[in-house]
């Protein structure tokens, strides 16, 4: 009997398959997804929220080399830049840079 009103939390496992199911091989019909539903599916189990990371990572660097930039005008200028925080920024940067660099995609 369907209940009306609010569903449970629960309703959209019902609705799903879990990670086990996905990894089956592709002639195990007891899940029937379209081929392509189920390669994105399967690349975003191996690789969860990549797209999300790499909008992260993108705006970190972004920061981080504005504050470089910044930091770059303003010792131009004639101000005193510590040291140390240009060490950050140039630090913060290239990791930022380099995650972006590590979280491409691996196949073709």
């Amino acid at each position: 009997m369907p209940v009306s009103g609010i569903e449970p939390l629960t309703y959209w496992l019902r609705i799903s398959c879990s990670t086990p199911e996905l990894h089956r091989h592709s002639n195990d019909f007891s899940v029937n997804l379209d081929p392509k539903i189920r390669k994105k599916l399967l690349q975003e189990s191996k690789n969860p929220f990549r797209g999300l990371r790499r909008v992260v990572w993108f705006a970190l660097s972004a920061s981080a080399g504005m504050g470089l930039l910044i930091m770059c005008i303003r010792s131009f200028a004639g101000e005193t830049v510590l040291m140390s925080d240009l060490t950050i920024q140039l630090i913060a940067f290239f990791a930022f840079s380099s995650f972006i660099i590590l979280d491409r995609s691996k196949s073709p």
